[in-house]
């Protein structure tokens, strides 16, 4: 845990994976109560420290990456063994485990596989987790499509609300342009776009916004922003790439557009 909150080292996410990793590879055979509480922390913080490690990019997925693969390798070993180690009945704990280990492949831009790993679990016997499950792999499907050009930007609002099955708050998700052919000024903008040092964000006319920025395969990049008409957000710190920024507000109103970030 101190390797992660230790910024002051380049790598400490990859330090501190590591010294997890040592930890939980090897399940401790019929841990007594205490034993499996720091054993789920210990978990919880390898997982967070893998996020960071992308975030702060210690890791990266935009392209291959064998050191990737072989942090993505070390995250898949824990969670095959806690999956391995779970008790008769505990399929629910499986189920989960199961969940997030192809959110952790979808996280490292492994979409063929997240999708492969997710159509690999067997359909649980609760509507509920039923449904949770068709729409982790409808949403990665969906993913992968936009990635491979299966899908295009104005076919995405479609695609993802067919995911849930439900109405939901109307998702904008199409390119901001300027000119004729832009959004009203009632609507979120972002400018300039792309952008390099900062981009100016105009959110909904006289509301309380909330801004979040995520990468393509899902992950915060920005979160809880807020702010009321409009904001600057700083990029200096954010590599580049595409990504999709998400306006909402206490009304329920919702827009997702993309950002180019010095490109």
């Amino acid at each position: 845990m101190a390797l992660g909150l230790d910024d002051s080292l380049p790598n400490n996410e990859l330090l501190a994976l590591d010294a997890f990793h040592a930890l939980l590879a090897d399940p401790v055979a019929e841990p007594n109560e205490a034993e499996k509480f720091l054993l789920a922390y210990d978990h919880n913080l390898m997982v967070e420290s893998y996020g960071d490690a992308l975030a702060k990019g210690q890791l990266t997925t935009t392209e291959a990456h064998a050191e990737l693969d072989s942090y993505w390798g070390l995250m898949a070993a824990v969670e095959d063994a806690r999956i391995g180690a779970a008790a008769e009945g505990q399929d629910d704990f499986v189920f989960y485990t199961s969940l997030e280990r192809a959110q952790l492949t979808r996280a490292a831009g492994k979409l063929d596989e997240a999708v492969a790993q997710l159509e690999g679990i067997p359909q649980p016997p609760s509507e509920q987790e039923q449904q949770l499950l068709a729409t982790l792999l409808c949403w990665t499907q969906t993913e992968l499509g936009l990635t491979n050009g299966t899908y295009t930007w104005d076919e995405v609002e479609a695609a993802m609300l067919q995911c849930t099955g439900q109405e939901g708050p109307k998702m904008m998700l199409q390119p901001i342009s300027e000119g004729p052919e832009a959004l009203p000024m009632a609507q979120p903008t972002l400018q300039p776009n792309p952008a390099a040092s900062e981009v100016l964000v105009q959110g909904f006319a006289g509301e309380d916004c909330l801004l979040h920025l995520m990468d393509l395969t899902g992950r915060t990049v920005v979160r809880e922003v807020r702010f009321n008409g409009n904001t600057t957000l700083p990029l200096h710190a954010i590599r580049p790439g595409t990504y999709l920024c998400r306006i909402t507000t206490d009304g329920g109103r919702t827009w997702t557009g993309r950002l180019v970030v010095g490109l």
